[in-house]
Formats: C-alpha cells, structure tokens, sequence
C-alpha cells in the first residue's frame, strides 16, 4: 500500500506542475519572449561593437605603421639620391666630406622623423580585449626601434648605410605575422592588401624601404 501511496503521490505532483504551466497568462509567455530578445539583442549589439571597435583600432595601428614605413623609405629615397651625384670611385676630400655631411644629416633628420612615427604607433589606443592587436604593435616597435637604433649609429658614422642591418630586417619581417594577426576575421578596411603593399614594397626595394642597408 505504500508503494502505491507514493505513485500516487508523485502523479499528483507531476499533474500539479502541469496544471501551473497551462494555467500561465499569455502575458507571461510574452514577457519571456522579450526577455529572450533582449538577450539576444544584447549579445548581438556586444558583438558588432567589439568588431566595429576591432576594426577602427586595426585602420589606425596600419595608418601609423604606413606613416612609420614612409619615413624609412624616404630615408632610404634621400640616401641614394645622394650616393647618385658623387662618384664613389673617384672622390676629392672635399667631395667625401660633403657626401658624409650629407648623409650625417639625413640620418639625424630621419631618427627623429622615425621617432615620432613611433610615438605616434605607440599612441594607438587598443583595448585590452584586443591582445593580437596589441602584439602586433609590439611587434612592429621592434622594427621601428631598430631604425631609430641605426640613424643613431649613422649620424655617428654614415658608413652604416652601406653596412649589413640585420636588427632592422629580421624585426622588419618578424613583425609580418603579428601584423596578420590583427586583422579582424571581417576585414572590411582591405587590410590585408596594405599588409601585402609594405612587404610587397620591400621587396621590390631589395630589402631596403624598411628593411635597411643602403647599398652605394
């Protein structure tokens, strides 16, 4: 008999929790159809705001990097244009020492363009969720430290343009991958193709627009 008391029993539960859900207001089904809807809003608004503001902070790190590599690159235009009015090979003193006045300029000149192309990636705000971006500027730092490294030595000694930089090259190609990276998966701003025109550029260069090492 007790068995049977408990069976009954826990019909009489079940059909009491069935009963309580029939006998809910449509205003309650509503009020949970919204508060789903809210949640789904929400999650989804979270997510275009995290996108959207991953992608304007990626279009800002690459417009820094661009002005950074321009200034490298016009470092690397002004020195050949100066090895090209002198002839090496036959050189008078005064000749070698307005070549090395030159050069001495253009590497004081172009450290602090280079700098303050740095400052200015450094100044990039990224948020904290965005950790590949963040890498990614570390990275290029590297790069954009070596060179200010190497105008530093050059306006010591020009003789560095025509030297092996392999500070600068190797943080110049270690910053590519770190740099794809950050490339949000929707890549609305053509990132990639700006990622491919830098190396692409130094390629075409022989490894000089940013990578370094001027050859005479």
């Amino acid at each position: 008999m007790q068995h049977y008391g408990q069976v009954t029993q826990e019909v009489l539960e079940a059909g009491s929790r069935a009963n309580r859900r029939a006998s809910r207001s449509p205003a309650f089904w509503w009020t949970l159809g919204i508060a789903y809807l809210v949640v789904f809003s929400l999650v989804a608004t979270s997510a275009v705001v995290i996108l959207g503001a991953q992608t304007v902070q990626a279009d800002r790190l690459y417009t820094a990097v661009e002005a950074s590599e321009r200034a490298m690159g016009g470092v690397q235009t002004r020195v050949r244009e100066v090895f090209d009015q002198f002839d090496a090979e036959d050189l008078t003193e005064a000749e070698r020492q307005e070549l090395i006045d030159e050069l001495r300029v253009i590497a004081v000149e172009g450290e602090i363009s280079i700098a303050e192309a740095g400052e200015r990636v450094a100044d990039v705000r990224i948020w904290p969720i965005n950790s590949r971006l963040e890498q990614a500027r570390e990275a290029y730092l590297r790069h954009n430290i070596a060179w200010v490294d190497y105008m530093a030595r050059a306006a010591q000694d020009p003789a560095e343009f025509v030297s092996p930089q392999p500070e600068v090259n190797a943080s110049f190609f270690d910053a590519r991958i770190p740099l794809l990276r950050a490339i949000p998966a929707l890549d609305l701003l053509d990132l990639q193709r700006r990622l491919d025109v830098i190396y692409a550029e130094d390629e075409d260069q022989g490894g000089g627009g940013s990578g370094g090492g001027t050859e005479a």
